[in-house]
């Protein structure tokens, strides 16, 4: 699994949850600030990890293309 970035809010540990095995989320164990929930746990992460600069500019782990991943 790919390592979560710190909270880009308060810099605390960002956890994995998982429900049912269909919805996964990230949630940060100090702010409780969390992603979305998606139907995989890659897609979780890739949202947990993306950051915008100040300048604009998208950093961090590229957003999967959800159609170009489905079976």
């Amino acid at each position: 699994m790919t390592k979560l970035l710190p909270c880009p809010f308060c810099g605390g540990k960002g956890v994995l949850f998982s429900q049912f095995g269909i919805y996964h989320m990230v949630r940060c164990e100090g702010c409780a600030a969390a992603t979305d929930t998606h139907d995989k746990e890659e897609y979780a992460v890739a949202a947990w990890n993306c950051r915008i600069e100040p300048d604009g500019q998208l950093v961090g782990i590229a957003m999967v293309d959800h159609e170009e991943n489905e079976s």
